[in-house]
Formats: C-alpha cells, structure tokens, sequence
C-alpha cells in the first residue's frame, strides 16, 4: 500500500486465457466475450504501458460495482474471487494483531519474542522464545466488530514440539469450500501444457 501511495507501483499486470472471442469482418478489431482469468498483479513496469492502478476506498468500489452490467451468476463469480484474493491479505492482518495481543501478554523482557506459527477462527499456536516458559502453545481468543483480538483468560494448552502439530483448519464451511476450490485450481493450472 505504502508503494502504491509513494507511486513506486501504478500499473497493472494481467494475466488471462480468451475463451470467447469475436472479430470484426475484415479482422482489424477484436472483442473479447469471456476469458479465464490467472492473475492480476500492481506492478511498476507492465506488459502493456496502457494500465494504471490506484487505491480506492472500498465504499467507492462498491457503489462503482453497483453500476455494472452483470447476471446474478456473474457477480457471485466475481464477489467469490474478491474474497479469495483478499483472504490472503485479511490472514496477515489477522496474524498481525495477534502477534500484538500475544506480545502484550506474554512478552515481559526486551529479549522475549513471540512468533504466530497457525491459527483458525477461534485458536492460535504460537512459539515463546527468551522466556521461562519457551516452546509451542496453544490458546483461544476472538475477533472483535472493532477488529481487536481478545485472548481467553485461560492458561495456554503446550504443545509438543517433539511432535510436529497438526495445523488447525477451520470448521467455516465457506472457508473449506473457498480452500478446496483454491486447491483444484492450483492442480489445474500446475497440469497445464507450457505455452508455445
């Protein structure tokens, strides 16, 4: 975000395959129906000098997204691929403020650290290092409307570092179903021929 503001990055990349097309009768023009879309990145030099991204407020994009000329079946489409890509960034927030809320309680001398390692919706396993009680935990906290995490009062649950821990999934079905579409899509593009 900070790039895009000081105007290090203000161009797009995208990647994408036509799957429906049309040309004009003499083929000096042509329309593009349908694509499958691979990637779209902010980049500072683009495959095509003709792109521009900015930020915007998500109010903005929304009523922007309100004028569109789209079916039902088309916006979920859309909505659904917003959220996957904004998971990834809502994921590091999240981690983001647990680790503050983790420091704040826990880290009592300038040489103690704490390190996130997983967590789901409701439980956090994170690592002490440089206190008495180093090694890996586990404990539970929420969410807050106001985005603040609250830890449960309770002693964390050790787990042990012996045993490699299970990563916690989440029991979100959306989550679940947003992960094993994720997942297909992955293999469907690793199982792709190179481009000639």
């Amino acid at each position: 975000r900070s790039a895009m503001n000081r105007g290090d990055l203000d161009q797009m990349s995208i990647g994408f395959r036509v799957r429906d097309e049309e040309w004009s009768s003499d083929y000096t023009q042509r329309s593009i129906k349908e694509i499958e879309l691979f990637d779209v990145s902010v980049v500072t030099y683009p495959a095509s000098p003709t792109t521009t991204a900015s930020l915007r407020s998500f109010d903005a994009f929304i009523a922007n997204i309100r004028d569109v000329d789209m079916t039902k079946d088309q916006m979920r489409r859309a909505v659904r691929s917003l959220q996957r890509r904004f998971a990834d960034v809502w994921n590091e927030e999240v981690e983001s403020w647990l680790e503050l809320a983790l420091k704040a309680r826990f880290v009592t001398t300038p040489l103690a650290m704490v390190e996130v390692e997983d967590f789901n919706d409701n439980q956090v396993v994170f690592c002490l290092y440089g206190t008495e009680t180093d090694g890996y935990w586990q404990l539970d906290y929420s969410l807050g409307d106001n985005n603040t995490v609250t830890l449960a009062d309770t002693d964390p649950i050790e787990v042990n570092e012996v045993v490699s821990y299970v990563p916690i999934r989440s029991t979100n079905p959306f989550e679940q179903r947003d992960r094993a579409e994720r997942e297909a899509l992955e293999r469907k593009i690793a199982a792709r021929p190179p481009l000639a």
